[in-house]
């Protein structure tokens, strides 16, 4: 019997929500459009950027679960098999 094997892209084409990477960039874009005379530490040690990868997180997070259907949202889990 033959089955299709289960696989992941390596690249998968991802919405500007869920593409952590690009709302950085574009997070870092803004920093130095706005603030460049006074703030110039773009590393992830400054406290700042740090808050700035939080934040992506999150966005990247909720942008991920909006695709969800809405009855495996609200689903009870699975009862776990009785051993």
């Amino acid at each position: 019997m033959a089955t299709n094997p289960i696989s992941l892209e390596k690249n998968p084409k991802l919405e500007s929500s869920e593409d952590y990477l690009f709302l950085r960039r574009k997070g870092i874009e803004y920093i130095e459009q706005m603030g460049s005379n006074w703030w110039t530490d773009y590393n992830s040690h400054d406290p700042g950027i740090t808050i700035l990868e939080a934040l992506c997180y999150a966005i990247t997070e909720l942008g991920f679960r909006t695709g969800w259907n809405i009855k495996d949202i609200l689903a009870e889990p699975p009862e776990s098999p009785v051993q």
